[in-house]
């Protein structure tokens, strides 16, 4: 029987790992587990945390299908989503850093009079054209936004979380939504919660 200890387990779970996987793999699972018992050791996690964190996640799986994918919501409010992204689209020549795409985005968005609905599905004679370098521009100002909705998000879900495995039991994801954006001729482009 190995002599296993809290200093001992991480190397033993790693060489554990099956030698025939391949290499990109072994280093993210060896990665992963580093990490992962380095925040055990680091916030000392009681066995009650540890199972509130598992009913949580299943929670999270049980509601989960193919239209809606929780994980990616959770990864989402804990900032991986966005920082996956960029390290995956790096910019290379000053262009702009690329966003996630929310449940609301429209690929190339009607150019709309002033006044007009966006109600509407599909509209007659709109001009579709010069939207991407439109979407390029404000996709900085997006992230703006949205690092400072997760900053929010991550404050509310830690004062309801409280303290202990009941707290963490009441957690639940947050639901992202991004906001649809449109440009009317000859203004600037506004959200749909901006007045006209």
């Amino acid at each position: 029987m190995l002599n296993v200890t809290k200093d001992t387990i991480t190397d033993h779970v790693i060489a554990a790992l099956a030698k025939d996987i391949p290499d990109r793999n072994r280093q993210i699972m060896t990665s992963l587990i580093r990490h992962m018992h380095a925040f055990c050791k680091e916030v000392d996690l009681t066995f009650a945390e540890w199972f509130a964190a598992c009913e949580f996640l299943r929670r999270a799986g049980d509601i989960s299908d193919e239209k809606r994918n929780e994980f990616i919501l959770i990864a989402d409010i804990l900032g991986v989503e966005v920082l996956v992204d960029m390290l995956d689209h790096r910019v290379t020549d000053g262009e702009s850093e690329s966003t996630v795409l929310g449940p609301f985005y429209r690929e190339n968005p009607p150019v709309l009079p002033k006044g007009a609905s966006i109600i509407k599905k599909t509209f007659d004679n709109a001009d579709c054209q010069g939207q991407r370098a439109h979407q390029r521009h404000r996709r900085a100002a997006d992230r703006g936004r949205h690092y400072r909705r997760l900053g929010r998000r991550a404050e509310r879900a830690l004062r309801s979380a409280g303290s202990g495995a009941a707290g963490l039991q009441s957690a639940r994801p947050v639901h992202h939504r991004r906001q649809r954006r449109i440009r009317v001729r000859g203004a600037p482009p506004r959200a749909l919660s901006d007045p006209l």
